[in-house]
């Protein structure tokens, strides 16, 4: 009977540190948005110490190259919160510049009246009236940037590229989902299989307005491509929708 007590206690003392431990455990949690992957992590540092965590996770803090990664940034903070973070951007003499890509910030991403030379070293920081239960007026004003001391002790958010799973995937499209603008032929190309179509179609994403393509075996050129793009005028048969696929890249953090 004591012997039992005390595996039992010694069970539960071994049970509270194990849930400890695993309490303490920070796991990294990066989230995906067009192939760029984000973490925040959640110690505050000086500029320089936060670039060498960001390294050695495979980043650098966050640069942000036109309005759209901007706003995709924004979605993922808090705007009551006190945090500020540090990006990748420093000033050289009376510029700023990205430190990887070597451009320069749009002046919509700066607070009204920033930057102020405070620093070489910039963060984006939420406005102060949020945080005293003002409405928000939306993230064109909301949470932008600032420049301050890189010696100050902020967050970082560091960013990296997604990893490619695949070049495509491919998505049925039932013809219950026929959109109010329809699909239009762009073009067709010689592609010997659907999956080679669907690639096509990815590729030309990043040249192009293709979202989505028809595979016909049957014909000279079995890969035709669509879009919802109004300079294409060749609309799909509502006959058709049952064959259209769309195309999209997968991405992993």
């Amino acid at each position: 009977m004591i012997e039992t007590e005390v595996n039992l206690n010694l069970l539960c003392v071994f049970l509270m540190i194990f849930f400890q431990r695993a309490d303490s455990v920070t796991r990294e949690v990066w989230y995906q948005i067009d192939g760029r992957c984000y973490y925040f992590p959640q110690a505050r540092t000086k500029f320089d110490d936060a670039q060498t965590n960001c390294q050695k996770l495979g980043g650098y803090p966050a640069e942000l190259l036109d309005v759209a990664e901007l706003r995709a940034v924004q979605n993922l903070l808090d705007p009551t919160s006190r945090e500020s973070y540090w990006l990748g951007l420093q000033r050289t003499s009376q510029e700023y510049y990205w430190l990887q890509n070597l451009t320069q910030p749009s002046a919509q991403m700066w607070h009204s009246t920033e930057p102020n030379l405070t620093g070489k070293c910039a963060r984006i920081t939420c406005d102060d009236r949020l945080r005293n239960g003002a409405p928000s007026t939306g993230p064109e004003t909301d949470c932008l940037m600032a420049d301050h001391y890189c010696q100050n002790n902020y967050s970082v958010i560091c960013e990296r590229d997604a990893v490619s799973l695949s070049n495509y995937t491919y998505i049925h499209v039932s013809r219950l989902n026929i959109p109010e603008s329809p699909w239009c032929k762009m073009t067709s190309s010689g592609a010997r299989s659907r999956l080679e179509c669907a690639s096509h179609c990815t590729l030309k994403q990043a040249s192009g307005p293709c979202g989505a393509f028809i595979y016909n075996s049957t014909l000279t050129e079995p890969c035709i491509m669509y879009s919802t793009d109004s300079s294409y005028t060749e609309a799909i048969t509502g006959e058709q929708y049952e064959q259209l696929y769309i195309a999209m890249p997968v991405w992993r953090c």
